[in-house]
């Protein structure tokens, strides 16, 4: 196997060298990423031959897309997808330019190799997750043993399963994105490809932190919707409840008035009213509640699912309100990825690859990964924007803007500022829609139940009253 000197900076600024052996450049750049080191320059060393050292691409510095500068005889280091050919071995003592293999986009449902199956992780739980690692990882530790000391620390099995597999991936030199990708239902598919950005573009810290933040507001707006969905669900819930309580208190008063013993006690009439009332969901009242909690509960569980979650995510963006935030929300993620790659001194094409796959909605990030397939070295990235359509005109010519002036970063990371500002007023705007829509729906439906409950009630006072003028 090849051996590597190399020279980087971990998250403090201290400057690092040591020698690693990896089997190709790439597998270098990811190993030292997932240890939270920038890498500035590396050489494969070759017994006999002196060392021809190969500079990392400067974080301050934007190689021009449509003619990517050289330094010495390599071009900017690319991360090799998993299903790329394997690099042709140099001649001895010469260090060949590395070159970006072709892209292999994996369909969405194609199953993984090895997946493995667990509960789902809830959005609290990723939080904390992201938290501790991005801690961790910004330390200097090693990846080994960060995901070592969180296994061991985590309360729930299934959590507890992922992190001991990351560790072992992370002790023999593997992605941690890749290990990731193996847990479905723990890891979110724009979780683990915001990983992967960062592992290749060396922000690994940051993107921890940055889905960290994000699936603590998910997990807020979350809890409004579970509580507003329970408000609707109670409402429904209140008609056929009001058609048996209706029947029971007239087969109630009924039997009391064809009694001619004594009244019986309190709670004798409270059981026998009980008994009516079971009574009455016999009938129509008893379908009606059975169907709408059958139905609801099966379309619960069934668009839970991992395997729903393209489905959910493709009605969430087709909903007015629901989808702008999502969309807002998708370009804000896919702007800030964009921007560290670029920063990185990723290609632009290759930026827009990660990038696609780092957003949270896996619908939204298979319209941006179809993108990027008719590219290049030489697109601009001004381009690919203006060929997705995802973003409005305003953040496209920001993008060129920034090519002109060679700041394109900047004006990435501003256009995300932009969309996250988007994203905040669109939560505010569905919070107050939401609550108002709730609040329609309720009332009208516990205006029917109260109806059907007087009435029946009514009704049966009023047969009541004139059985008694009868006799």
């Amino acid at each position: 196997m090849p051996r590597f000197s190399y020279s980087a900076v971990d998250s403090t600024g201290k400057q690092v060298q040591g020698v690693l052996d990896a089997s190709t450049e790439n597998e270098l750049i990811v190993r030292l990423s997932g240890q939270g080191l920038r890498i500035q320059s590396f050489s494969r060393t070759v017994p006999g031959s002196p060392e021809r050292p190969v500079a990392a691409p400067a974080a301050t510095r934007l190689p021009s897309p449509a003619k990517p500068k050289m330094s010495g005889s390599s071009a900017p280091v690319q991360r090799a997808p998993l299903s790329a050919a394997p690099p042709v071995a140099a001649p001895s003592g010469v260090n060949p330019p590395i070159q970006r293999q072709p892209t292999m986009t994996r369909p969405a449902s194609a199953p993984l190799r090895g997946v493995i199956r667990t509960k789902r992780a809830s959005r609290i739980d990723l939080h904390f997750l992201f938290v501790n690692m991005g801690n961790l990882v910004r330390s200097g530790i090693g990846a080994a043993e960060v995901f070592a000391e969180l296994s061991r620390r985590a309360t729930k099995q299934h959590l507890k399963e992922a992190l001991t597999n990351l560790a072992h991936s992370a002790s023999e030199g593997g992605s941690l994105a890749d290990a990731m990708e193996r847990f479905p239902d723990v890891f979110p598919p724009g979780a683990v490809g915001q990983v992967r950005a960062g592992e290749t573009g060396g922000y690994l810290p940051e993107a921890c932190e940055h889905l960290a933040e994000a699936f603590r507001e998910d997990h807020r707006m979350a809890w409004k919707v579970r509580i507003m969905r329970w408000f609707l669900v109670s409402s429904f819930l209140g008609v056929p409840l009001s058609m048996a309580v209706a029947r029971g208190l007239d087969a109630t008063l009924t039997s009391e008035a064809k009694s001619t013993g004594p009244l019986p006690s309190l709670g004798a009439r409270f059981g026998l009213l009980l008994h009516d009332i079971g009574a009455g969901f016999l009938g129509p009242a008893g379908i009606l509640f059975l169907a709408f909690t059958v139905g609801y509960l099966w379309l619960a569980i069934a668009m839970k699912r991992t395997e729903a979650r393209r489905l959910r995510h493709g009605l969430a963006l087709k909903v007015p309100l629901v989808g702008r935030y999502g969309q807002s929300e998708c370009i804000a993620s896919l702007g800030w990825n964009l921007s560290k790659l670029s920063a990185g001194g990723i290609h632009p094409n290759k930026a827009w690859e990660l990038a696609a796959h780092a957003v949270p909605n896996v619908a939204f990030a298979e319209r941006a990964a179809a993108t990027g397939l008719y590219t290049n070295e030489g697109t601009k990235m001004s381009e690919i924007a203006a060929r997705s359509g995802l973003f409005p005109p305003d953040h496209q010519s920001l993008f060129f803007t920034g090519e002109m002036a060679g700041n394109l970063p900047q004006s990435l990371n501003h256009s995300a500022d932009l969309a996250a500002q988007d994203v905040q007023r669109s939560k505010s705007l569905i919070g107050y829609s939401l609550f108002a829509v709730v609040l329609l729906i309720s009332g009208v439906f516990y205006i029917i139940s109260m109806d059907v409950f007087f009435s029946g009630y009514v009704n049966s006072m009023m047969k009541q009253v004139d059985n008694m003028v009868d006799n």
